[in-house]
């Protein structure tokens, strides 16, 4: 899943949200090229690391996504469309209001991902909140939870965190908009 982490910068301005965004998808087209993402359906997802501090600005957030869909098709020749999605802690109420506010005003949002630790470390996976009662912000949401990131430092600091698919979405069509790793390294 890409995700891009340029996590001091997203309470910037529009701008700054472009210029990154052209950089994270550069990165992943070039990463896996052009022709092998096209094979795999042409359009996935990218999540804005908004992880930590700060929170998210409405004007980052716009020129971040926005310019993601565009420059991806652009930079790609129309091969490849990248569409935007947002990771963030479930209690972060500045950056999820910055993203209703936003998606008011048009810029789009597949999804979001959201971290709520439930448990540290590893350990046995939860159940997925079905009601979504732990999971969803408190600030009314303008797309779907696709994911939830229930535990994280699992095998410590170096290990990994971990996460479930929300199980009420559409699996397959999300799974289709994750970039698969090729069997052989581009080069």
């Amino acid at each position: 899943m890409p995700i891009a982490r340029q996590t001091k910068h997203v309470s910037g301005d529009y701008s700054l949200g472009a210029d990154d965004a052209k950089d994270n998808v550069e990165d992943v087209i070039s990463t896996f090229g052009a022709n092998y993402l096209e094979a795999q359906g042409g359009k996935f997802l990218m999540f804005l690391d908004v992880e930590g501090a700060p929170s998210m600005s409405e004007a980052y957030y716009s020129g971040w996504a926005r310019t993601v869909v565009s420059h991806s098709s652009a930079f790609s020749g129309g091969a490849v469309t990248i569409i935007p999605g947002v990771y963030a802690t479930q209690g972060d109420n500045p950056t999820w209001h910055a993203l209703a506010a936003a998606v008011a005003a048009g810029v789009p949002c597949e999804g979001v991902w959201i971290a709520r630790w439930r448990i540290r470390g590893c350990g046995t996976p939860l159940d997925f909140d079905a009601n979504m009662g732990l999971v969803r912000p408190s600030v009314a949401l303008p797309c779907d939870i696709l994911l939830w990131q229930y535990a994280d430092e699992c095998h410590g600091g170096d290990g990994f965190d971990c996460n479930e698919i929300n199980p009420n979405i559409d699996v397959p069509a999300f799974l289709m908009k994750c970039v698969l790793p090729p069997d052989t390294p581009t080069a």
